[in-house]
C-alpha cells in the first residue's frame, strides 16, 4: 500500500480527529478523508466508526494501525541503512 496512504491513515488514528491530523500533515481535511475511504475501499471494511459521537477506530482499525506502523517503521529503518552505505 502508499505509504503517503499509510501516514495519512496513522495521522488520523493518532489524532482521532480529523481536521487535527490533515493540519498536522499540512493537506487538506477533504484530502485526508477521501485517503481513509480510499484504504477502506481497498481493505474492504471501515477503520472508522461513524456512527460514534467522537471519532474511534474500530477493531479492525486498531489492527490496521498496528500494521501501518509497522510497515512505515520498516520502510524507515531500510532507507536508514541504504542511506549509511558508502558508495
Amino acid at each position: 500500500m502508499d505509504h503517503s496512504l499509510l501516514k495519512q491513515f496513522v495521522a488520523a488514528a493518532r489524532h482521532l480527529h480529523f481536521a487535527h491530523a490533515a493540519k498536522s500533515l499540512g493537506v487538506p481535511r477533504s484530502s485526508l478523508i477521501a485517503a481513509i475511504r480510499s484504504i477502506e475501499a481497498q481493505l474492504g471494511y471501515e477503520l472508522f466508526d461513524s456512527s460514534a459521537m467522537s471519532t474511534q477506530l474500530t477493531p479492525e482499525g486498531q489492527a490496521f494501525l498496528v500494521d501501518a506502523e509497522r510497515q512505515l517503521d520498516k520502510s524507515a529503518k531500510s532507507a536508514a541503512a541504504s542511506a549509511a552505505k558508502p558508495g
